[in-house]
């Protein structure tokens, strides 16, 4: 058996040497991967936060500054995880707000557009 260790002298060396290459590189690609799954989730969950205070300024409608609903209903294409709900809450605000205000009115329509053609 000692023999065997004997004649294997080499191999055995570089494998060990490989051992010693290897296990810190899968461990370090392993630590890469948890660090891009976390930083995927952290990005998912700010983004919907983000588009909960773009909602919330919409929110606001006639009696907000109308200027700045129209902008944040444009900010709205900034979340296209998010269209299917925004173009119902889009055709929800054209029935309520049609008519009240051009500017608000057209920005809407248009963002609703866009949003459409994601699909």
């Amino acid at each position: 058996m000692f023999e065997w260790f004997k004649r294997q002298k080499e191999n055995i060396k570089v494998l060990s040497i490989s051992m010693g290459i290897i296990i810190p590189l899968v461990s370090i690609a392993f630590s890469g991967i948890q660090y891009i799954e976390a930083n995927k989730r952290l990005t998912k969950q700010k983004s919907f936060e983000n588009y909960h205070i773009v909602i919330g300024r919409i929110g606001g409608g006639e009696k907000s500054d109308i200027f700045v609903a129209a902008a944040n209903i444009f900010e709205l294409r900034n979340y296209p995880e998010y269209r299917d709900v925004s173009i119902r809450i889009l055709e929800h605000m054209v029935k309520i707000w049609t008519g009240k205000d051009d500017v608000l009115t057209k920005e809407i329509i248009l963002t609703k557009q866009y949003l459409e053609s994601l699909r």
